[in-house]
């Protein structure tokens, strides 16, 4: 099967959602497929099982030459070009398959991929054309060995990407007002500065963006999720939950899914709670450690493998609908970003 992916940002990068659409694609080269990304030019290592495909900006006939050039079997999209090349590759024949990253929509598509329940439930409910859609569920295809700490040390409490969307203000808060606990932060999809959250606290390290998160897990003792937007998943909360480490994370979103339940689960505007719960667990080693054995408990649950294969299955199955909303150009959550990043369109 020939595969092309369509995505304006991809690894390396940040965020979840291009390490997901990675692993996806690396997952069918390694099945066999013919796999490709059309996307932005960045610098990269190369992989010798993926063709990149990288054009400055999204332009249609030269989508459209690249479809004839490659003639894939199926389009895979997601976020920002899926409007774009959605309508192109329907028109093509060509079943596309759209991955609900961030609880967002497109309108050209044969099948959608959500990668949590509590996503397939918010976007099903509100929008009922998805009912004559072809839908899977799939959760992110991490593999263990690569986020699993090699050599613990745990010593902080650690955060990834404390902007404004990911409770940025609120880790803020419990740093400031826990100035005998060491924390650690790793910056993400942009400064944390420009939503103004506070970070030149003594207590605080903050180290730059990772590309192997194993050197976070490592030093993290408790590791806090406390998203004030709805996450459609919360990669971090799994790979933690992975590593065995007490988690708190918010109620938001798909987050109890990322976790399997193994967390303990807070509304992120109630400040008094996160305190109190970090407090416990930093200074009471037997509620960690119960707290880390649900989630060894949870680890051993995951098969990657068995989830890639059924979404093989659907993949291969996927056909062109033939009712696409024509005049849907799609949405995602830039209300969450900082006024810098939606006024550029993130």
């Amino acid at each position: 099967m020939r595969v092309l992916a369509v995505a304006e940002r991809f690894v390396p990068a940040p965020g979840g959602s291009e390490i997901s659409l990675h692993a996806v694609l690396r997952r069918l080269a390694l099945a066999g497929h013919d796999t490709a990304i059309y996307t932005r030019p960045k610098p990269h290592l190369g992989e010798p099982w993926l063709e990149r495909i990288e054009v400055a900006a999204f332009e249609a006939d030269a989508f459209s030459a690249e479809i004839a050039r490659r003639r894939p079997d199926r389009i895979l999209t997601q976020m920002d070009w899926s409007h774009l090349c959605g309508p192109i590759a329907v028109a093509a024949g060509i079943p596309v398959c759209f991955f609900s990253c961030v609880g967002d929509l497109c309108g050209h598509f044969d099948g959608i991929v959500f990668n949590s329940r509590w996503n397939a439930e918010t976007l099903t409910a509100a929008y009922p054309f998805l009912l004559g859609k072809a839908r899977h569920l799939l959760h992110p295809l991490i593999e263990p060995d690569r986020v699993r700490a090699q050599a613990p040390a745990p010593s902080h409490v650690a955060m990834v990407n404390p902007i404004r969307a990911k409770g940025g203000h609120l880790f803020s808060r419990l740093v400031a007002a826990n100035p005998d606990i060491p924390f650690l932060a790793v910056r993400g999809w942009y400064a944390p500065e420009e939503d103004g959250v506070a970070l030149d606290l003594p207590n605080l390290s903050l180290l730059p963006t990772l590309s192997d998160m194993r050197r976070f897990y490592a030093s993290a003792r408790i590791v806090l999720v406390p998203s004030l937007f709805p996450e459609a998943f919360g990669r971090v909360a799994r790979e933690a939950v992975l590593n065995g480490l007490p988690v708190i994370a918010s109620t938001r979103g798909g987050l109890i899914d990322a976790t399997w339940g193994a967390a303990i689960h807070l509304d992120p505007e109630d400040d008094a709670a996160w305190n109190a719960t970090l407090r416990r667990l930093w200074q009471d080693e037997a509620a960690a450690e119960v707290l880390a054995a649900r989630a060894r408990a949870a680890a051993v649950t995951f098969d990657a493998g068995a989830d890639f294969a059924a979404f093989l299955d659907f993949l291969f199955a996927l056909r062109p609908q033939g009712d696409y909303l024509r005049d849907f150009d799609g949405f995602h959550n830039l209300e969450w970003l900082s006024p810098v990043r939606t006024s550029h369109g993130a």
